[in-house]
């Protein structure tokens, strides 16, 4: 090869090395191939002015419910409990006090002529609670029988209060009754149920806390089927005891049934 030849070769090789030289010792390079360190990333929760971050609240304890507002007193009440006869006054029953004043009434069939019905009135005979059964055909589909009570204004019903449902006996086992306070609030079922035998006049009304609401039984010489005493708590109002009471005889066919069947 000519040495003119050669010498061309080494000069454009030299040429090259000075350029690659000259880029690596460029700022802009040194800056685009640096290698640059991990950036750590935080995570910051939004800040609303005037508010605290948010954390987990302590809900209170439940309230449970003491029936509607009617008629309570602050010492425990003590009434007695006697069944009219059907033949004669239509049925139903009369609530009395220790002075054995009228206090409440309840008419049954006897009186209002229509079954699944019923009236609580107060000593003066004004209607203050009206209690229906619920019927129709998908009242008979379902495993309870339910009962609604309202308030009364003018002796019609006006505001719902309560409901109670009565479990249909399914083989022959059959639950405890048990009431829910109107209005019905979340995750609350029932604030109230009946234990033990009504029939017998053994049973008390309790809350959802195990409290005694209401105790029914039996007491003195004359006590029976036909005369019994009921017991409500401070706090709990009578008029809301009553109309249990009323249902709980409707359902066994007692004096509000009859002769209705």
């Amino acid at each position: 090869m000519p040495d003119s030849g050669i010498c061309s070769i080494v000069g454009e090789l030299w040429n090259a090395t000075v350029v690659v030289a000259l880029l690596n010792r460029s700022p802009h390079h040194r800056r685009a191939t640096r290698a640059r360190p991990p950036r750590h990333y935080t995570m910051e929760l939004p800040q609303v002015q005037g508010r605290r971050p948010r954390c987990a609240r302590v809900l209170p304890p439940p309230v449970i419910p003491s029936g509607p507002r009617l008629w309570r007193t602050g010492d425990p009440s003590e009434a007695e409990v006697i069944r009219r006869p059907p033949t004669i006054n239509g049925g139903g029953f009369v609530v009395t006090d220790q002075d054995q004043r009228a206090v409440f009434s309840v008419d049954g069939c006897g009186i209002i002529g229509a079954s699944g019905q019923l009236i609580v009135r107060d000593g003066d005979g004004n209607a203050i609670l009206f209690i229906h059964k619920k019927g129709g055909v998908v009242q008979a589909l379902c495993v309870n029988n339910w009962w609604r009570g309202y308030l009364t204004d003018y002796g019609e019903p006006s505001k719902l209060v309560f409901s109670l449902q009565d479990p249909k006996p399914v083989l022959c086992m059959k639950g405890d009754v048990q009431v829910t306070v109107e209005p019905k609030g979340r995750n609350r079922h029932w604030d109230y149920e009946v234990t033990g035998s009504f029939v017998q006049r053994a049973c008390a009304i309790k809350n959802r806390a195990g409290q005694v609401a209401a105790q029914i039984g039996v007491k003195g010489m004359m006590a029976g089927r036909d005369f019994y005493q009921v017991v409500v708590q401070p706090g709990y109002d009578q008029a809301f005891v009553v109309g249990v009471i009323a249902i709980l005889d409707n359902i066994h066919g007692e004096s509000t049934r009859l002769p209705c069947t």
